[in-house]
């Protein structure tokens, strides 16, 4: 799922030399996706309660896989504006990542001790992170020797296989029924249980009034505003800033995506001997949040100020190292309050938490053009 998100945005450069795309051209090929992805959300957390993230996932990833393969065609048909169109596509099938992969997460890590919890929650987060290595190391190799139009082909071949081998592979796990947010029985009844329609749309609004979910929702903003500018701007920094060439570009990028899989596993080891001291949880994820958003703050501040390429990826790397903590922050606690309306609170804080992948470019464009500098925008 996650190669599909950022492969086409890695040769996005390759895509603008080609074709001869300005840069607001380019600014609004990479915000075509959100426009469709942030509201198709709410709906796909709807599907995920009814039906169950695993079915949901499996067409999500055939869509994927579609969507991809149709790219190049696209191009050829309607220029920019048919690239445009599969971004859009990609949009719509690409919202109920965020919402199943947290109800799956917090299916089946159910009942384990919280140490071994923040391990495995880890290595099953840890295909996001090995998807961002390969995009950025195998896109640019791709698309300098068969052109853009192999990096499309290639993923959405890989995801096409791999919807396969998902379907026929993955289960369901039961959700835990001991949870804060759920709806309460009536008249004495019992809370449903069982398959993924039991819980229905039974999601309590009331928890997004709760200040500490709105803290919760604040810093997966701010994390993903980190996030979708280093992915959507900073290939084009390295390029026009320190002339790196685009066909090695792939290999810069890969650096901080390497630091960004170990990390994972370096930050969750750390939560788990935090939470075997005897730290409570809640300490753990307020903690981690702080020096998560804090330390990434700082390290994109370093991030312009870099006078060379290698001092950029190395502040990169403390960038993408600090978005770390945030698995063992605000990211668990969709696990830990949601219940039975995992998908559904899961999905409306991404909804809030994408609005800056669909903003930024317009006003990455705006800044550069106002003070003439790559700076202001990180």
């Amino acid at each position: 799922m996650w190669l599909a998100s950022v492969a086409l945005t890695r040769c996005d450069a390759q895509v603008a030399a080609e074709y001869g795309l300005t840069l607001a051209q380019k600014a609004a090929l990479l915000a075509a996706f959100f426009p469709a992805f942030i509201p198709s959300q709410l709906l796909a957390s709807f599907l995920i309660q009814r039906y169950g993230a695993k079915v949901v996932t499996t067409a999500q990833n055939a869509g994927l896989a579609l969507s991809l393969l149709a790219c190049p065609a696209a191009m050829a048909a309607a220029g920019h504006l048919g690239l445009a169109a599969c971004f859009v596509s990609l949009g719509v099938f690409q919202s109920p990542l965020f919402p199943a992969l947290s109800v799956l997460k917090r299916s089946w890590t159910a009942g384990a001790a919280p140490a071994h919890r923040a391990m495995w929650l880890r290595v099953m987060s840890a295909g996001q992170y090995v998807a961002n290595f390969l995009a950025a190391l195998v896109t640019p190799l791709l698309a300098r020797r068969f052109g853009w139009q192999a990096v499309p082909y290639t993923f959405g071949g890989v995801m096409a296989a791999l919807t396969v081998v998902w379907h026929c592979c993955a289960s369901e796990a039961p959700e835990a029924d001991d949870d804060a947010v759920q709806p309460q029985p009536k008249s004495g009844g019992q809370t449903p249980r069982g398959g993924p329609q039991a819980a229905g749309m039974g999601v309590s609004w009331a928890i997004f009034r709760v200040r500490g979910v709105q803290a919760c929702l604040l810093s997966h903003i701010s994390h993903n505003t980190m996030l979708y500018t280093l992915m959507q701007w900073a290939p084009t920094y390295y390029i026009e800033c320190f002339g790196i060439p685009r066909a090695a570009i792939g290999r810069w990028l890969a650096v901080p995506a390497t630091v960004n899989i170990w990390g994972g596993f370096l930050i969750g080891a750390l939560e788990a001997r935090c939470l075997q001291t005897g730290m409570p949880q809640l300490r753990v994820r307020r903690l981690f949040t702080a020096i998560g958003t804090g330390a990434s703050a700082a390290c994109l501040l370093l991030f312009t100020l870099a006078p060379t390429a290698v001092a950029a990826v190395v502040a990169q790397c403390g960038v993408v190292l600090s978005g770390c903590y945030s698995g063992s922050g605000f990211s668990s606690n969709y696990y830990e309050v949601g219940g039975r309306n995992t998908a559904m609170l899961s999905g409306v804080g991404n909804v809030f938490a994408s609005v800056p992948g669909l903003v930024l470019p317009a006003i990455g464009v705006a800044l550069k053009r106002r003070f003439d500098s790559w700076a202001p925008i990180f």
